[in-house]
Formats: C-alpha cells, structure tokens, sequence
C-alpha cells in the first residue's frame, strides 16, 4: 500500500507550516502544488506543480492529472488555498467583494473536491482536509462576505463526507481563528502570541486526520485559542 499526499498553496505560510510537518512523516509521494511553480524543482519523491487559477474551467483537472494512482495507493488532500477581505459593514460591501470571496473560498474548493474525489475513485481511499474560518461557525460583524464564503465551504466538506462513504474518502476542514504567520504578527499583541494557532502544531492535527481517515470525517474543527502549555517550535 502506498501513501501520497497533496498539498495545495505549499509555498504560502500555513503551508509551509503543514508541507514540513508532512515531509518529516515519511509519505511515499508528494505533490506540492502552489500559483507559479517551476517544475524543475521536483527531486526523488517530491512533484512540485504549478496551479494557476484553481477557479478557472479545468484547471483543476489539469493538475489532478499529474497524479499517478492505482487501486492500493491513499491519497491525501491539503488545501490552504483561500482569501480574505473584511472591515466593511453590510450596506458597504460590493457585487465584486461578495463574488470574490466566493470564488476564492468556495469555487476553487468545490473544484478542487471534486477532481480530488475523482482521483479517490480510482484509489484504495483518501482524506480531504481543507483550511475554513472561526468565523464561519461564529459570525461576526465586518466579515459577511468572507464569513459567508466559508459557511458554504463548511456545507460542501459536510456533504461530501457523505458521498465520499460509498468510496472510502474522508472530508474533514480546520477552523482557525489567527494562525501565527509573518502577517499577523505584524498586528498581533506580544500577550496574543502564545495563543494563536501555530502552524506546524496544525500540521500535526491534519495528520492525525489522516492517521484515522477511516473513522474521521465530516467535521470542521475549531482552532480558537492555543494554551500555552506546550514549547513552539520557531
């Protein structure tokens, strides 16, 4: 039996946090995928993919294609692919800020399940975990757009749990409130950094899904304070 995984946005900061982490837990085969990718890059076992916009028709096909299978290979799915935009009230929201979102957060992750769920098809099973929002289960005011973007995705990994029963694919998301990033901690006080969400500690819960991707799905797990009882790792 074979083991492989894919990771979608390896490049960016959750997903270098999730992409080392990985690495470390000794999968066959690697597929790292991000927008603009030189595919000299790739060595050993390690495929680096270039993505493009994941929302565009066919896109995502394209790059599932790249992905060798059989019927005793697993396949496992990370995507941190996603956007934000927030501090507008409802009355000042635009079309486009409402369309954006939901490209981002919603279409390029259906469009991502469903050729993912393809590949498991033809696979001995797989687990999807996908990156959604705190906010997405506790709504706030300022985000609609994005906030909404995220419910739906919320629905999507539900009702793809469902399906994926009937061919031994998994679908769990993480919920973060504020991962530790370079980003953030541009804004973040001193006293709020113990507690926000480290990314390699989220490397370890996502491979715990897939250590128990048969039993494990349909959830959307809430990441919403970090006790500062165990040492980071940067």
């Amino acid at each position: 039996m074979k083991k492989k995984v894919i990771i979608l946005g390896a490049r960016g900061a959750l997903g270098q946090g999730i992409t080392k982490v990985l690495l470390e837990k000794k999968y066959d085969h690697y597929y790292l995928a991000d927008f603009n990718i030189d595919g000299n890059e790739s060595r050993d076992n390690i495929t680096w993919l270039s993505t493009g916009d994941l929302s565009a028709e066919g896109k995502a096909e394209e790059v599932f294609s790249k992905a060798a299978t059989d019927e005793t290979t697993l396949f496992f799915l990370y995507s941190t692919i996603g956007g934000y935009t927030g501090g507008k009230e409802l009355p000042d929201v635009s079309e486009a800020d409402i369309l954006k979102m939901m490209n981002m957060n919603y279409i390029v992750s259906f469009n991502i399940l469903r050729e993912f769920s393809k590949l498991v098809k033809k696979s001995l099973g797989g687990s999807a975990v996908f990156t959604t929002a705190l906010t997405s289960l506790n709504p706030q005011k300022g985000v609609s757009a994005y906030g909404s973007s995220k419910a739906a995705l919320n629905y999507l990994i539900k009702s793809a749990a469902e399906e994926g029963k009937s061919y031994n694919m998994s679908v769990n998301a993480i919920a973060p409130y504020i991962l530790d990033t370079p980003a953030n901690r541009e804004w973040l006080d001193k006293e709020q950094l113990p507690h926000v969400i480290n990314t390699e500690e989220a490397g370890l819960l996502v491979h715990s899904l897939y250590e128990n991707f048969h039993f494990v799905t349909g959830n959307i797990i809430e990441l919403s304070y970090r006790f500062n009882l165990i040492k980071k790792n940067n």
